[in-house]
């Protein structure tokens, strides 16, 4: 079964309520439309046509940039091998990672990346190591990844990973081992990582997908490519107004007018945030509840083209 993280918006008057930000079947979409808008063209929007097409749905795609793939981004210019501009890792590839399902039927190559052990990280005493070999260097460290605390109760929901590490037991320079590496490749401060979430991070693990990631060497261009082959997507498409009373009616800059019978709405947290996206009649209480107990983390990105190797 197919879910997607979006919004739904149903064209009954009576099913207001029902419109969420959470996971929705795409059976349950199907079951009682047969056109429907897609706002966004990220991987999410791309996905979610993908299906609603497959299934038998007309599916328009509105992208207000003048590509797809939202924050996956390509560029084939800046360098002769496929440049990142954006995301670029599959996290693992498993059952759960829909992304490792396209690069098997593309046949897409990749290159495996271990970052709980490859990622380099500089030791208090200035020396630049392998995350695996600071460990294997330092007693105190591997306990980080191998987990050897005896009974260490499990963390509770509301726990942050700081406070959570403390509570078991880690000491100060594990903990700022910790920022160093796992939380700063999540791009967040670990008092700002939920505990629950994250500890599976410092377990080992039988197999080699648990902290792996790969990268597609085609470029993950050639993945969102594949996906959207087919599908109907309008670019410089601002979308401004989502109207959802009697069915639902997009309104994009210059007054253009989209109509379907449901819209599923892929924007960026951000941008869902700031309002600019109006929605009449508004949203209910407990929606725009739940987008603003979200957060992103700030992320910066620097590519750079050296003269040498």
């Amino acid at each position: 079964m197919h879910t997607f993280r979006i919004i739904w918006m149903h064209q009954a008057r009576a099913t207001l309520e029902s419109c969420f930000v959470g996971r929705i079947p795409i059976s349950k979409i199907t079951e009682c439309s047969r056109k429907a808008l897609v706002i966004g063209a990220g991987i999410a929007g791309l996905s979610a046509a993908y299906h609603l097409k497959r299934a038998g749905v007309e599916a328009t795609v509105l992208e207000a940039r003048d590509r797809i793939g939202g924050r996956v981004w390509t560029d084939r210019d800046f360098a002769d091998i496929p440049v990142e501009f954006g995301a670029e890792l599959i996290h693992g590839r498993s059952a759960e990672v829909n992304t490792w399902e396209w690069v098997e039927k593309l046949g897409l190559r990749t290159w495996h990346w271990n970052k709980l052990d490859d990622s380099m990280i500089r030791t208090e005493e200035g020396e630049w190591l392998t995350m695996g070999e600071a460990r294997a260097a330092s007693a105190e460290l591997d306990v980080t990844r191998s987990w050897d605390l005896g009974d260490a109760p499990a963390a509770r929901n509301d726990e942050d990973l700081g406070r959570y590490l403390r509570r078991i037991g880690f000491s100060e320079k594990q903990l700022r081992y910790v920022q160093r590496s796992f939380a700063n490749a999540e791009g967040e401060n670990m008092d700002r990582l939920n505990a629950a979430a994250h500890a599976h991070l410092f377990k080992d693990s039988d197999g080699e997908d648990e902290g792996s990631d790969y990268r597609i060497l085609d470029g993950y261009d050639s993945y969102y490519q594949g996906l959207s082959e087919g599908l109907d997507i309008r670019l410089n498409c601002v979308v401004r107004t989502i109207e959802w009373m009697d069915g639902v009616r997009a309104i994009a800059d210059g007054g253009e007018a989209y109509s379907a019978d449901v819209a599923v709405i892929t924007l960026p947290l951000g941008l869902l945030q700031s309002g600019r996206l109006r929605f009449a009649p508004a949203l209910p209480p407990m929606k725009k509840e739940a987008l603003s107990g979200l957060k992103m983390g700030p992320v910066m990105k620097l590519v750079y083209l050296f003269d040498e190797p």
